[in-house]
This record gives structure tokens, sequence and C-alpha cells, in this order.
């Protein structure tokens, strides 16, 4: 880094500060820098759960009173950025994190944002802040899951560059990363545990000259995961592999893209994003999750990883449904769920509808029963989770003295020890060898 240069903009900086108002942006109406700096640290440094605080601020922007510091401030912009610069326009890799103006930013936003740090960080950490910018290739984010069905007691290490964090139960001690996250309200959040992917993109900034659409927004920054063992790190593959491993209903309910506010480049102008399932912001149910459990799952998730594509797409139904029957309180549906998925895994190759439960029970015990009187006892069980699951169906209803609690669970840990024996062996097995006799650990 430039240290002249630094020195330079601290002292540019400096001489600003002794001119900057805050002004509402629809009118003259000014506010103590006292007080903006208070509100806006609060905003940038912690959650807040209506969001009010945080608009409110933004209502209001810093200036320069002292026209000519204001000039020298922006030509100090300009030399440093003139090869990203096109009709006094920049575009920031915030455009592809969190939104943004897909033609560029004019210069005044990043002048405005200069301040902004400043002013709640200090002129030495702007300048530093700012020629780093200029200096590196890529910048940091975060890519953040909401889990629903876990919770964690401390930090746990998932992978390099991936981890799983518990949230306070105070609304006071809520880190900031919801911010523009204005649908998730406290009760959302606290307790919940996270999923924290870090990330970079590259370039910091982009001469928007080459960017017309989103699609070309899309394609001007390249994104990556900073996780050396899985480039490609899935955040529902892990929840499924978390599910199958601590055997309960694992998903994740929300995910966005995290930028901190006081990063220079971060000039967003809108608000909000990201994805979420309402119906699983609010489920508190929750199993505890281990070290032990991360290990586990993540030896899961690597074997799901080297599947053969095709192996893979097969498994998704089974994987899926199983999920939805541990998710269910309905026994009902439950039942139709986990009837599905057993097809998906014993019947995917038969085209037609003759004897379903025959063939199922057949191949199921075949697979899973290691000698002639375990499958005998598995060739009953599934015929009885077929006939629970035909009933489901035809009917809506099951009767209570056949579909205990325990035989629910059975049926789930059954269909579980089949997903994860075709993922531990890497294919499906030849069933027509198999029920032959022939030795399915071979496969």
């Amino acid at each position: 880094m430039d240290v002249k240069k630094v020195l330079t903009l601290a002292t540019l900086l400096n001489r600003a500060m002794r001119s900057v108002v805050i002004k509402r942006s629809s009118s003259n109406e000014r506010l103590d820098i006292g007080i903006y700096k208070r509100n806006l640290r609060k905003c940038w440094d912690s959650y807040n759960p209506d969001m009010f605080s945080y608009l409110n601020v933004l209502t209001y922007e810093p200036d320069i009173k002292d026209t000519e510091v204001r000039e020298e401030v922006l030509h100090f912009i300009r030399s440093e950025l003139a090869q990203y610069i096109h009709g006094d326009k920049i575009q920031t890799a915030a455009c592809s994190i969190v939104g943004g103006l897909g033609n560029g930013f004019p210069l005044e936003y990043l002048l405005k944002q200069l301040l902004k740090v400043t002013i709640v960080r200090g002129e030495q950490y702007t300048a530093q802040a700012f020629c780093k910018c200029i200096d590196d290739t890529y910048a940091s984010y975060q890519m953040i899951g909401l889990l629903s069905g876990v919770r964690v007691e401390q930090e746990l290490q998932v992978s390099q560059g991936v981890r799983l964090i518990s949230l306070p139960t105070s609304t006071s001690d809520l880190p900031p990363y919801f911010s523009p996250m204005g649908h998730l309200s406290a009760l959302d959040l606290l307790g919940r545990t996270l999923i924290v992917v870090d990330c970079s993109v590259s370039p910091i900034f982009k001469n928007p000259s080459f960017i017309s659409t989103i699609q070309d927004v899309e394609q001007a920054f390249r994104h990556e995961i900073v996780c050396t063992d899985y480039p490609d790190f899935n955040i529902d593959e892990f929840c499924e592999a978390l599910s199958l491993t601590c055997e309960a209903s694992i998903q994740n309910a929300a995910v966005w893209s995290y930028l901190r506010d006081d990063e220079i480049f971060n000039m967003r102008a809108s608000y909000g994003g990201g994805h979420f399932t309402p119906s699983l912001l609010h489920e508190r149910h929750s199993v505890p999750v281990s070290e032990a459990n991360i290990k586990e799952a993540m030896s899961l998730y690597h074997a799901r990883k080297t599947l053969k594509p095709k192996v893979a797409m097969k498994l998704k139904v089974p994987i899926d449904r199983w999920i939805n029957s541990k998710a269910k309180g309905n026994t009902v549906d439950a039942f139709i769920d986990l009837g599905i998925a057993l097809e998906s895994l014993f019947l995917e190759d038969i085209q037609n509808s003759g004897e379903f439960r025959f063939r199922l029970s057949l191949r199921a015990a075949w697979y899973l029963g290691e000698n002639m009187e375990k499958r005998q006892s598995l060739m009953r069980e599934f015929r009885k989770i077929y006939d629970l699951r035909s009933s489901a169906v035809h009917t809506g209803d099951i009767a209570s003295d056949e579909s205990t609690p325990e035989f629910t669970q059975r049926a789930q840990d059954l269909c579980r020890q089949s997903i994860v024996k075709v993922i531990d062996q890497g294919q499906f097995p030849d069933w027509n060898r198999l029920v032959l006799g022939h030795d399915v650990n071979t496969y």
C-alpha cells in the first residue's frame, strides 16, 4: 500500500470533515453530526429489528460545504480510479452482491460513502480502506443461511471458510448481518443458527461502459467461495447431509449475501434481497449438533459430491421426501412422503405399476438385510410401510393402532439407511442380480 497516498487522502478527509454537514436528501433539514455518527454506527455494527432507524439514517447524507476541498477529494478519486470511470460514473462489485445501479454510480455516491466511513471510523481507517481497494484485485463478503431444525451451543467449523454460528437470545447482542433483510423479525432470529460462508468477488471496480444489463453485471464480476476443500460448497446439500446424519429435518429458511456497510465500495441503491421460506422462519423445533455430527455430515456430503450425476439426480427425490417426512407432524403426510421416497429408491427402473408392494419390499429386504432372518423381518416391515402409504394416499387416513410413533420413526430410519447406503456405495445396485442372491456389498 502506498503510504504517501494514504497520508494524502487522510489529510484531505481531515480538512473535509471541518466543513461537513448532514442534510436530509429531500430537503435542507440538517442533523447534528454527533447524532448521525451514533445512529450510523449503531446501524452498521448491530442488528436493527424493524430497520426503521437504519432507513431513517439513510435519508440523511453528508456533504462538504467547502467547495475547494470537495473538489480536491473528488479529484483524488478521479485520479486514482481513472480507468474505471465513464461519464463520471463508476461500477462496484457491491452491485453484484447486494444490488445497485446497473449502469454505474455517480462519483458523488463514492464521495458520500467515503464521508460516511470517515464519520464512523475516522480519516486514517477510511484512507487505508480506499487505497486497499485500489491495490487489491478482490474483496470479501459472506453468504449467509438462516437454518431451521438445528441448534449449536458454540461456533462450529464446517470446513475452511464455512462455519455454524449460534445467535444470541437478546436483540441487543445480534450481529449486523441482517440490515438488508427487512422481512426478518427479531423473533425469527433469536437463538437460531446461521451458516456463514466466506466468499470473494473480483474485481472491486469496473468501468460501467462495459455494463448495460443485469446479465452484464453478473458477468462483469467473478464470485468464488473461499473454501479450498469445497469451492462449490452448497448450503442446501450440506443441510441434506446434516439432516441424514442427525435424523432430522434441517433446512435453509433464508439465504442472502452480506457486505459490511463500511466497505468503501458498498454503494447499493436497493435494499432487501435474498431468498426465504416463510413457513420455515417460524419453525422452532431443533436438534443439537456437535462437532462429531458435523464431521459425519461432511463425510456424507463429500461422498454425495463424488457421485455420478445420474445417481445424484436419482437420489434427489428420496432425500427431499425423507426430509419432508421428518418435518411433517402429520403421520398421513409423513407416510405419503416416505412412500414416494421408497418408490424412488427401489422402483425407479420399473415403468408399470404391477406388484409394487412385493417388489419394493423384496428389493429393500435384500438391500438392507444381512441374512435370511433379517430379510424376512424387513419384508414384513416394508410391506406394512407400503400399506400405510397406500391407506394415506387413497383414504387420507391411517389407523392409529397401525402407525405408532415408534413405527413411523422406524420407517423413516429404514428409508434413511437406504439413502445413505446408496451414497456410501456410490451407485444403485443391479436389482435383478441382488434378488438372485448376489452380494450387495460387491457393488
